[in-house]
């Protein structure tokens, strides 16, 4: 943070040197009337530059609290772990949900098993597919949702 701190009022001194440096050739411009308040004007644009990073942060951070969905790479990351599993055991995803909050994933998973199973075999398959995922996720968590049809 201290890096970036002094990363920030280098840069901003440097524009400043260069405010003071190339108002002179502006006297003989139309742009005379801008050399007073030269200053003003390049830490004013170098503050619009700087300030774009932590508002991007801001807006993904609001994002996240909001459920917005994972990136599409760690979505389908954890779907081809997971289908790999289903498939085996002949259960059919219908849909998914997988969201991220912070550095934990969470995924809701619909799922047809096509037979009956029962409250511990449910269990027992969202445990095993979560041990799987978690060797590349360490964070995440699951939850299954019977279902044989599209839940929207």
């Amino acid at each position: 943070m201290e890096r970036r701190a002094t990363l920030v009022g280098a840069a901003i001194s440097a524009g400043l040197g260069l405010a003071f440096a190339v108002t002179p050739l502006l006297l003989d411009t139309p742009l005379a009337g801008m050399v007073p308040v030269s200053d003003a004007w390049i830490v004013l644009l170098l503050s619009g530059i700087l300030v774009v990073t932590p508002l991007h942060s801001l807006r993904d951070a609001v994002s996240e609290l909001g459920g917005v969905a994972a990136r599409s790479t760690v979505r389908q990351a954890v779907l081809n772990i997971v289908l790999q599993e289903l498939n085996a055991q002949g259960i059919r995803l219908v849909d998914d949900t997988v969201f991220t909050s912070g550095r934990a994933v969470q995924g809701l998973l619909y799922i047809d098993p096509g037979t009956a199973l029962s409250a511990l075999d449910v269990d027992l398959l969202r445990d095993q597919l979560e041990r799987t995922c978690r060797q590349r996720f360490e964070n995440l968590a699951l939850e299954l949702v019977l279902t044989c049809r599209d839940p929207l």
